[in-house]
């Protein structure tokens, strides 16, 4: 880079974002763009020395398949322009390239020009073009849904939904400034070493590239956003800021009716996700998915519920499939329908394992005639009103040879799932698209996806590492990046399906409504998503989180600032004077008079109807939660409630039975009744968490819907195939066989709502020569507790005094407090005076049930400010009365 101090170079033209300007300055080298330099200055010069390029399997003019025999500098009016004369094996063909300044970024664009016609499964194209190193290592690298990673080590992140995601990446370099790099076509990976000074995208085929420094990474990102010509799709002002139910399980009118209820309780600013539906099963038997699978219910059943959501103003999307094709489904050719990698190498797809079935990848140019003729069946009677197709955002978009070696690119397959989308929307007269974790090549045609904001770290044991990012790196953390460029073109739901998300950790802690996985809903500004159609955590995140989202819904992040340079601590803010702050590090911090724990925020939106708030924040040492917007006031004094927080179980005695057989005498602590229709499992694990084998509670097993202490001898006979010397461990846990949902406990979690009660370690030979010992594990002190009210305390929220959790709406006449479903007995103290609605004259209130009719009325008590409401399991809610005069 030694050009790069040298005086002279060609100036381009002024580059920047967030109103820094930088001069681009080119010193050509002797093979044009390939080894010219380009740098940045604005006092702080910033370089890269050129470009790579690879075709016919080798980096040109450093491998033996292609040389570059000449150079020739074409006109380029504002710009500059090689043609680089290759020779190969191939014969002579060209590769163009060029770099201008336009609209205040820089672009380099290539292409290769007289390439030879392809041969079967021997093309000639653009493998991989990547810039080159620079002149200094970048401290801190942006990437994907949103991770800052800091002084990481080398590290390659693939392209697809779950890590790369963003065809844009961000760099801090030491002593600034910092840049954003984008590419138009789907990139292959994301490169990093700092021994090297890489710092670089890889991408193939004709492309062009953006490259935007300014003093700040999310400023570059603002005017990338500004020049890259994405634009919304027609369903995206439908589907933004509507919480979304993702349901993979349950009966078509089980379901229905749990919808029915969240509904009354308000969660009507929604979309539905239906999974499970296919005709032969979830991923089986594909694209052959017409009628219901009746092991859910029948047709007219799902045709029900889609019509029963749909009535209540939510939007009801079907999950489809177009990726994976299965031998056993009609119409199956590997010669007319599967991607080739090579010749007689088919594209391997997914692999249904609890069925045994493997399926193919599809051809991109086979899918329309299956896809039209579901979707005709589809809308004739099931009628969704928006759509997910599977996988389409998740994996990258991909290169592939049909039977006889004719190649199609990754921007066919791109442009032509584009046209499927399309033509669905066309088909549902508006309705939005969505797919899965949402990479950022299909924002137009794709309106939405449900995220997979995945964490920077060290994958732990289980069936989750691949979904960590295993970077080695000072320090990273969750940021709102895919968000700060598209927030208002595509609509992200929630962080992730919950396990990959916590990937590992404790789910209670971490998973879908743990404060953790909120709390990055809020950063992004994103919506948020529940995996269940009914629950008490389910209404509670809505009342916690809907107005905010509604109020951010179409809005666009301005700023995104690492408080004191802490990069766990964030304030974002959004167009129209939005702010939001938000913790995750391991202290509490005090913002504006609010003192946010870990996993904390605080959040205050004006909107033309009045200001809208929300936060988990720290209140007289106990953490809690409140959102205030100009139709409601939600509280939540978090008094311990709900299976996680209330049954407990352990592992108490243990007997060695002889043979390999074995007792554990377990203890469960109800301090509420374990649920209907639930059973006890035990597991014994391996050190990924996989089940070795199972044991068997005594007949009668755990006691359910009562309270109290209760002793289960748990049983079992430990395989003579497993090895003297392996130890596993013992987890436990409930679920419903209904459906296969698991009951969050309170204790160790593994992250999958199983909790840990000790290790077995298995000595000596099958059969009498067999010994078992077992070592429960000791003290236990949930963390879970310390973000929660144990002992009920009541909280002063200014208008209201609780410990328990309440939403207050304005009715003509009257107030309505509903309690969240599954509230414990407490006391709701209401000051009339601090309240934004009139109570001043309220004298009685009615229990009502669900369907709105009384089942009791008596007279408001009061002590002094103070109007006293008793809560207590039964009523849906209350109304308050004006006094009769």
């Amino acid at each position: 880079l030694a050009a790069a101090g040298a005086a002279g170079g060609r100036r381009l033209g002024v580059v920047g974002g967030g109103g820094a300007e930088y001069e681009v300055h080119f010193w050509p080298g002797r093979q044009g763009l390939l080894d010219g330099t380009v740098a940045f200055d604005d006092g702080r010069r910033l370089a890269f020395h050129g470009f790579t390029a690879s075709v016919l399997g080798g980096e040109i003019g450093r491998s033996a398949p292609v040389t570059v025999a000449g150079v020739d500098e074409e006109s380029d009016e504002g710009g500059v322009r090689f043609r680089h004369r290759l020779a190969g094996y191939r014969g002579a063909f060209d590769l163009v390239g060029s770099l201008s300044v336009e609209e205040g970024v820089l672009h380099a664009r290539f292409h290769l020009d007289g390439a030879p016609p392809h041969l079967p499964f021997r093309p000639v194209h653009l493998e991989g073009i990547a810039a080159g190193p620079w002149d200094r290592a970048a401290r801190a690298v942006y990437a994907g849904h949103g991770n800052v990673i800091v002084e990481p080590e080398a590290f390659t992140l693939p392209f697809d939904g779950h890590r790369l995601a963003t065809s844009f990446v961000g760099f801090d370099f030491e002593e600034g400034p910092s840049l954003v790099m984008a590419v138009d076509v789907p990139p292959d990976h994301l490169h990093v070493d700092p021994r090297d000074r890489h710092y670089s995208l890889h991408a193939p085929h004709a492309s062009t590239w953006t490259l935007i420094p300014a003093d700040d990474a999310f400023e570059a990102v603002k005017r990338y956003r500004e020049v890259a010509g994405i634009e919304a799709g027609e369903g995206v002002e439908r589907l933004a800021g509507r919480f979304v139910f993702d349901l993979w399980g349950g009966r078509y009118a089980e379901s229905a009716a749990a919808l029915q209820r969240a509904f009354r309780y308000g969660l009507t600013d929604a979309a539905v996700i239906w999974h499970n539906w296919q005709r032969w099963g979830y991923d089986y038997r594909l694209p052959d998915i017409y009628p219901a699978n009746p092991r859910w219910g029948s047709h007219e059943e799902l045709v029900e519920l889609s019509a029963a959501v749909r009535r209540a103003g939510v939007l009801f999307a079907l999950h489809d499939n177009y990726i994976d094709f299965y031998p056993d489904a009609e119409g199956f050719s590997y010669d007319a329908q599967i991607a080739f990698r090579g010749p007689g190498e088919p594209v391997w797809a997914w692999l249904n394992e609890g069925r045994g079935a493997q399926s193919f990848r599809f051809r991109a140019d086979t899918i329309e005639p299956f896809l039209r003729r579901n979707l005709e069946w589809i809308a004739a009677d099931l009628a969704p009103d928006s759509y997910f197709i599977d996988v389409w955002t998740s994996i990258r978009p991909y290169d592939y040879f049909t039977s006889e070696g004719e190649f199609f690119d990754r921007l066919f397959t791109r442009d032509r799932w584009a046209e499927h989308f399309r033509w669905i929307r066309r088909l549902q007269e508006g309705g939005p698209q969505i797919s899965e974790s949402g990479h950022d090549q299909l924002i137009g045609p794709v309106d939405g996806a449900t995220a997979n904001h995945l964490r920077v770290g060290e994958p732990l044991p289980g069936r989750y590492q691949w979904s960590v990012w295993n970077i080695r790196c000072a320090e990273a953390e969750r940021i709102p990046w895919i968000d700060a460029a598209w927030h208002d073109r595509f609509i992200l739901h929630g962080a992730g399906y919950s396990t990959r998300y916590q990937a590992g950790l404790d789910a209670r802690l971490h998973g879908i409504y743990s404060d953790d996985y909120i709390t990055t809903e809020v950063l992004c500004g994103r919506p948020a998503m529940v995996p269940d159609p009914f629950g008490r955590d389910v209404v509670r995140k809505y009342w916690l989180t809907a107005a905010l989202s509604r109020a951010l819904a179409l809005r666009q992040i301005e700023a995104v600032e690492f408080v004191g340079g802490d990069i766990r601590r964030q304030r974002v803010a959004w167009s129209g004077g939005g702010e939001v702050w938000v913790n995750r590090g391991e202290g509490d911090w005090e913002v504006d008079g609010a003192v946010l724990p870990q996993y904390g925020f605080l959040a205050r939106v004006p909107t033309e109807a009045g200001p809208v708030t929300a936060s988990i924040e720290r209140r007289d040492g106990t953490i809690v939660e409140t959102a205030h917007s100009p139709e409601s006031i939600y509280v939540n004094g978090r008094q311990t409630t709900g299976a996680m927080l209330a049954i407990r179980p352990r592992a108490e005695r243990f007997e060695d039975l002889g043979g390999g057989r074995a007792a554990v005498g377990t203890r469960w602590e109800c301090k509420v009744p374990i649920p209907a229709e639930h059973v006890a499992f035990a597991h014994f694990t391996d050190e990924e968490g996989e089940i070795v084998f199972q044991g068997s509670f005594a007949r009668g097993g755990v006691p359910l819907e009562q309270t109290g202490t209760f002793e289960a001898d748990l049983r079992f006979r430990v395989p003579d195939r497993i090895a003297a010397g392996t130890e596993l461990e013992l987890v436990v846990g409930l679920y419903r066989p209904a459906d296969g949902r698991r009951l969050p406990l309170m204790g160790p979690d593994d992250g999958g709502r199983r909790i840990r009660l000790g290790t077995l370690r298995i000595e000596g030979s099958p059969g009498a020569e067999r010994q078992l010992h077992f070592t429960p594990h000791g003290p236990y002190d949930d963390p879970l507790l310390a973000r929660h009210n144990p002992e009920g305390t009541a909280v002063d929220f200014g208008p209201v005094r609780t410990a328990a959790a309440v939403r207050i709406t304005p009715e003509e006449g009257s107030l309505l407090v509903v309690p969240l479903p599954g509230e414990r007995p407490a006391e709701v103290r209401l000051d009339p005076a601090a309240l934004p609605w009139p109570l001043d004259a309220a004298g009685t209130v009615e229990s009502i049930d669900e369907e709105g009719a009384v089942l009791d009325t008596h007279t408001l008590r009061r002590k002094g400010r103070w109007v006293v409401l008793d809560v207590a399991p039964g009523p849906f809610g209350y109304r308050l009365l004006p006094q009769a005069e």
